[in-house]
């Protein structure tokens, strides 16, 4: 995900880059438009922060604190969103309608995403009153990368568990190195029968799941 995010802006950086020629005074406008934006939107979100923690705080000491907190962050927010205005106004036409058009955008992307994961986070959410249904039956499995202690002990803790069955499985990337453990797992007589899964790209993850 973040190396997505990466590439993501590394593209849009060199669209940006060859849209206005790699021009500095162009791109300019876009950067102080982006500051101010961002200046802007933090206060906000401070005011909204002590406003959340004064509906709580019952300490005269700490309300006083938290209401002069408050006043320097308005008095900010005043400010930024006063410069926020004019650099809109005034730098529309040279690219400031860029950061217009592309902050609500970028705005829904992103509470689309918030409402895909709180979804998620609904349908795997039980009731406190639910009972844990225990299966009747299970299957173990233990990843193998190589023969060694951590695997005979992982193994020993598998079989210690009892499940109904339990298999040792390796994805194969280098077919010699495969065939080689193999026969090492016979040599060795380990009683859990080993699954080979092939990897032609070389992932690991996706051929197990």
């Amino acid at each position: 995900a973040f190396s997505n995010g990466i590439i993501f802006l590394a593209g849009a950086a060199t669209v940006l880059v060859i849209v206005y020629d790699a021009s500095v005074s162009s791109l300019i406008q876009l950067y102080v438009l982006g500051v101010f934006v961002s200046f802007t939107l933090s206060q906000i979100g401070m005011v909204k922060h002590w406003n959340r923690h004064l509906r709580e705080e019952t300490n005269p000491k700490e309300r006083r604190r938290m209401k002069r907190s408050r006043v320097i962050n308005t008095v900010g927010f005043l400010m930024t969103g006063s410069v926020l205005i004019i650099v809109l106004v005034t730098k529309f036409t040279h690219g400031a309608y860029l950061v217009v058009i592309a902050m609500p955008l970028l705005y829904l992307v992103m509470r689309s995403v918030r409402k895909h994961y709180d979804r998620v986070a609904a349908e795997l959410e039980t009731p406190a009153d639910e009972k844990v249904t225990l299966p009747s039956r299970v299957h173990a499995i233990v990843l193998v990368s190589k023969i060694h202690k951590p695997t005979l002990r992982a193994l020993a803790y598998a079989r210690a568990s009892r499940p109904s069955t339990l298999e040792g499985v390796t994805v194969s990337v280098d077919p010699g190195d495969t065939k080689e453990m193999a026969a090492d797992w016979q040599r060795r007589g380990i009683s859990v029968p080993l699954k080979i899964l092939d990897s032609p790209y070389r992932e690991i993850t996706r051929p197990i799941v």
